[in-house]
């Protein structure tokens, strides 16, 4: 099997990785929010709905890297990029809807692990596909 191959599958993988943990971990995610700002909002719950969105997402993602798909690398690399910041603002410098930034836990430290691999691996194979770097 060629590397390329052994990338696609790693990338499709992880991808289905982060998709499931999102599920199981996002729906939670209303909750967390009310206990970091002390109130509980509806606007909370489009935190839930995001994830289980973005999760849909990721296994078109990652079904479409294991099947050799080239031209939505572009879209997919720019989706594991814009996911990778929106975390990056929401911890970092303030989370949206809340007005500050989300306390950092261990819940979160698998899904940056995620989204950075994601980020590079998709990098590298968009650089192997399209630039033709060995």
């Amino acid at each position: 099997m060629d590397r390329e191959k052994v990338i696609r599958i790693i990338i499709g993988l992880l991808s289905f990785a982060w998709a499931t943990y999102h599920v199981f971990v996002g729906y939670n995610s209303a909750t967390f929010a009310a206990s970091v700002t002390g109130k509980a909002s509806f606007v909370f719950a489009e935190y839930s709905e995001y994830f289980g969105f973005a999760a849909a997402l990721y296994i078109f993602a990652g079904y479409e890297i294991i099947n050799g798909t080239r031209r939505l690398i572009p879209l997919i690399y720019l989706l594991y990029v814009v996911n990778l910041l929106l975390a990056a603002i929401a911890y970092g410098v303030r989370g949206p809807l809340l007005g500050q930034p989300l306390p950092f836990n261990l819940i979160v430290a698998p899904a940056l692990v995620l989204d950075m691999s994601l980020v590079a691996l998709t990098a590298l194979l968009w650089m192997r596909s399209y630039v033709g770097v060995r």
